[in-house]
């Protein structure tokens, strides 16, 4: 039931109402009243709203808001809570990014007004940390590097570079321990990059 408080304002404009019929009551002063039917229709081509959020890495204001738009009539406008605004656009999806870890509402609004609300949490990622054991093989092959990972997003790629120009990479991979063998002397500094782009290295 909607019902307004009295007031001598001869008009009245009830919002916010979901389609389907209603009975329309009008009582005066004297308690004389005046009914009718209207008929709210179905909206035609709402505006609606997919949001996806991926966090930054760990301690780093750098994750990315994407509001996807389906239906409602262009040009956009896309915000972020008060400090991310876009301007006007035809373009029916829209990335936030260097986005700090919170909580924040998505609005975007339409060229006939219309708009959705929706709610975005940037949690904080989890801190990786990359421990590094290594050890010369007896039989004169070269040493031996494990890495171990904690923390951060699989999947994992690990990595490492040298002094004299070598090189080796992994393909990503859930495992959370990798050992690179028939390492040669050399000064090396060893990569682990985890599913979201962050990065660490130990020399």
């Amino acid at each position: 039931i909607y019902q307004s408080a009295p007031t001598n304002d001869m008009e009245y404009t009830f919002t916010d109402l979901n389609s389907g019929n209603y009975e329309i009551t009008v009582v005066d002063a004297n308690g004389c009243q005046s009914e009718s039917m209207v008929v709210v229709p179905e909206v035609e081509n709402a505006l609606n709203v997919v949001v996806s959020s991926l966090s930054g890495c760990y301690g780093v204001d750098d994750g990315t808001v994407t509001l996807t738009v389906n239906g409602g009539y262009p040009p956009y406008q896309y915000s972020l809570d008060a400090e991310h605004v876009s301007g006007w656009t035809d373009a029916t999806e829209y990335v936030f990014e260097g986005i700090a870890v919170g909580s924040y509402m998505a609005t975007v609004t339409d060229s006939h007004s219309c708009t959705t609300i929706e709610p975005v949490v940037l949690e904080e990622s989890r801190q990786m940390e990359l421990v590094v054991n290594y050890k010369m093989n007896d039989r004169g092959e070269g040493g031996e590097v494990s890495l171990s990972v904690k923390g951060g997003s699989p999947k994992y790629t690990y990595s490492w570079s040298n002094d004299i120009g070598g090189s080796e990479s992994t393909a990503a991979q859930y495992d959370t321990v990798h050992v690179f063998k028939k390492l040669t002397p050399a000064l090396y500094d060893f990569y682990v990059s985890d599913g979201t782009g962050c990065q660490k290295v130990v020399t």
